[in-house]
């Protein structure tokens, strides 16, 4: 319980320090971390451990076509193992949703065409937290993160920005 107190800690830290993070959803399955962008020389490889809880942050650092540069460094601070940085498949990057709430206290999520407030957008009425796979990040003019996502929800493919997401693995955010 004390490493998901601390995991928890740091991951708001690294979201307060380094907006674009996101986090592996994939737990006890290796994960390749690549030299470069367009080869398959592989620097490191990791896992989010749930056995041990050891879990990484993940700050998108740069985007390629189909790999995003990261920094890693592990959720519970240690210095023993520093930080570092390589690329990663976008499948592997991944937020939880975050809702919006009507006057009847329903959720939903606003789907943008484009990475800004202004943008039309459609309304997805859910009924629980989903995982969003980031294809692609943007900073708009308030310094605001937007993820490009893309989700299966009621047996339908959604594409999309969001600008309301948890990059955290233990916590959906609710009152965040």
């Amino acid at each position: 319980m004390r490493k998901a107190l601390l995991f928890i800690f740091f991951s708001l830290m690294a979201h307060t320090l380094f907006c674009q993070t996101v986090m592996i959803f994939k737990c006890n399955v290796p994960v390749n971390v690549y030299k470069n962008a367009i080869d398959d020389s592989v620097r490191y490889c990791i896992m989010q451990d749930t056995i041990s809880e050891r879990y990484y942050n993940v700050q998108i650092l740069e985007s390629s076509p189909l790999r995003f540069k990261v920094q890693l460094s592990y959720s519970d601070g240690s210095t023993s193992n520093p930080d570092f940085i390589g690329w990663i498949d976008k499948q592997n990057c991944f937020v939880y949703s975050r809702y919006y709430r009507d006057e009847n206290d329903s959720q939903y999520i606003k789907l943008y065409k484009e990475p800004n407030a202004s943008s039309p957008f459609e309304i997805i009425y859910v009924a629980f937290s989903i995982s969003f796979n980031v294809i692609e990040f943007s900073i708009d003019e308030d310094s605001s993160v937007w993820y490009k996502i893309c989700f299966y929800y009621k047996n339908k493919l959604y594409v999309g920005w969001v600008d309301k997401y948890c990059p955290f693995i233990y916590d959906q955010c609710e009152g965040w």
